[in-house]
């Protein structure tokens, strides 16, 4: 590898992983023409750019925190290589670190292998959801309240209708898989 650029931890939840990982953690360093992923006790792998067949940056916001995540889904192998950089550690880092791996995939005319959001069931899980709680709600103000009155049917199912589209919302412009157009668009998926 050339002159590292930036470096970071990540979780192992992937131990099976081919190069047979041990340890909590391992250390990813970004240089110009690749990472390099090495286990806290044992393992070592090194990925070139050209190997990279899609990069796709998640994060998920949960009740304990905001959750990040990169899948890198590599040439020749069927599963993607997922990492998880700890929340509870210094960020800053794991942004850096993606932001030049994005910046080394755009210069090599790859950016169109960059995609940013989560998963399509993560983005449809929580609209689906809520959308069966609003027809519930207004199951129950058309059926349930006899005679059904009109504000029956905006002040019943008003709040779960106002959840119901910001979770909709969320999902259509953080969640759902899209590709990245410019360097721009994977700033909204990275720690601030």
């Amino acid at each position: 590898m050339t002159k590292e650029i930036q470096a970071f931890r990540v979780l192992i939840p992937w131990r099976p992983f081919r190069e047979g990982f041990a340890g909590t953690y391992a250390d990813v360093a970004v240089a110009r023409d690749g990472l390099t992923i090495k286990g806290d006790e044992k393992g070592f792998f090194q990925l070139p750019l050209a190997r990279i067949a899609r990069l796709r940056l998640g994060c998920t916001e949960a009740k304990g925190g905001t959750y990040y995540e990169v899948r890198i889904w590599i040439e020749g192998e069927r599963r993607p290589l997922v990492l998880y950089p700890p929340r509870y550690e210094n960020l800053g880092p794991y942004a850096a670190a993606m932001r030049a791996l994005v910046s080394a995939l755009e210069k090599d005319g790859r950016l169109e292998r960059v995609h940013t959001g989560v998963s399509k069931f993560e983005a449809l899980l929580g609209p689906v959801l809520m959308g069966l709680v609003v027809a519930g709600a207004l199951f129950v103000a058309g059926f349930a309240m006899h005679p059904p009155e009109w504000w029956h049917f905006v002040v019943i199912p008003g709040i779960p209708a106002l959840i119901f589209g910001v979770l909709t919302w969320q999902a259509a412009t953080q969640r759902w898989p899209r590709p990245a157009r410019v360097l721009a668009d994977i700033e909204s998926q990275l720690p601030r």
